[in-house]
């Protein structure tokens, strides 16, 4: 199982370029599940990222316990 998040890719691409209209302040949410159907599938990690100026100053990651098993081409 790969570890890395999507978030990790600011990390990994530092010197990338944000657009022009990107806020100067901004909180990036990103969020990972099971399964497309929110009926049956449930939120197995969550990444926060607050970006000032293009830099990643407050990165917050968890992983949730989806109570159910998690389908082959997730992981």
């Amino acid at each position: 199982m790969n570890n890395h998040t999507q978030a990790d890719w600011i990390d990994e691409h530092p010197q990338t370029q944000l657009s022009p209209g990107f806020p100067d302040k901004v909180v990036l949410l990103d969020c990972e599940t099971t399964g497309r159907r929110a009926s049956y599938h449930r939120i197995t990690e969550m990444d926060l990222l607050g970006i000032e100026g293009g830099q990643v100053v407050e990165p917050w990651q968890t992983s949730i316990n989806p109570e159910r098993s998690i389908p082959a081409g997730i992981t």
